[in-house]
């Protein structure tokens, strides 16, 4: 996802902040890299032909006049050459401009566009904070609906705009701040995690009985839950290079032993326990080369 914060919330200016996966866009990983690690006027001068081309196919129409946007700051987020070449794990920038005109003094007409030749993210979640109302306006692009088609701001519209699907996004992305990285979670598993959907089946077919597969699937999502936690929070480090095979021969010892038994007995719900801890130590593998926000941490 790509975010474009339009903010008019300030009558003196008109404030464009873009959360953006350069490193899967504008920039090959590589010369990303090097921006995210070089020094501020190093990182100018890298970024400064992707901040063309961006401003040059995003199109901010105010009254139907085209506004122009200069660069003011950015951050550059990285982790690691590889997290940034995993479209699972984005290395968002963050890149503020100033417009050269402002759409917070009265009625105002706002469209905005990308052009056929960027291709960015996709959906582009677009939001406008307005002085003369408390409530954000929005709208969701996509590749094949790429502009927001004309919006017209003013404090009676705003309300009932914000009841849009974009506006529902925004709210629960306000009031849930980890709900973002649900989409995290969901790719993890698919189609990233068939590891774990493989152990999952392995679990089931030992036996047809719900309550078996109930009691296993519970010890294995509260270990798994557990090792994530304590993984995330640097509690405990263990090295991909041995929780991934070890992750492979928890399916194969699950697959064999169903070979052998069709009852559950108490030494395989502590086998499955264990390995739900791996496969939770597997999961926090790649939540380390994500960025989590430090304000909200717990709930990403």
């Amino acid at each position: 996802m790509t975010e474009l914060h339009l903010d008019a919330s300030d009558r003196s200016q008109t404030v464009l902040r873009v959360k953006i996966d350069l490193g899967q866009s504008l920039m090959h990983p590589e010369e990303y890299w090097r921006a995210a690690t070089a020094d501020a006027k190093g990182q100018e001068q890298l970024i400064a032909p992707a901040v063309e081309q961006f401003l040059e196919a995003l199109v901010i129409a105010i009254d139907s006049v085209p506004a122009a946007a200069t660069l003011q700051s950015w951050q550059l987020e990285a982790v690691s050459i590889d997290a940034i070449r995993n479209p699972i794990t984005p290395q968002m920038a963050e890149l503020i401009f100033l417009l050269d005109q402002n759409i917070s003094l009265g009625e105002a007409e706002l469209e905005v566009r990308i052009d056929d030749n960027l291709e960015v993210p996709w959906p582009v979640l677009l939001r406008v904070d307005y002085a003369v109302s408390p409530l954000p306006v929005s709208r969701l692009l996509t590749s094949s609906e790429r502009s927001s088609r004309p919006i017209i701001l003013n404090g009676n519209l705003l309300a009932s705009d914000s009841a849009t699907l974009a506006g529902l996004a925004l709210a629960f992305q306000n009031w849930v701040p980890g709900l973002s990285w649900l989409a995290v979670g969901f790719q993890h598993i698919i189609p990233r995690g068939l590891d774990h959907i493989v152990f999952v089946l392995g679990l089931f077919f030992l036996s047809t009985r719900l309550s078996t597969l109930l009691y296993q699937v519970s010890c294995f999502t509260m270990a798994h839950s557990l090792a994530l936690a304590l993984a995330t929070l640097g509690i405990v480090a263990v090295p991909a290079a041995v929780v991934e095979p070890l992750i492979a021969a928890s399916i194969i010892f699950v697959a064999v032993d169903n070979l052998h038994s069709n009852t559950l007995i108490r030494w395989r719900l502590l086998v499955v326990t264990l390995f739900g801890l791996l496969h939770g130590l597997g999961f926090a593998a790649v939540l380390s080369e994500l960025i989590l926000p430090a304000e909200n941490f717990y709930s990403a």
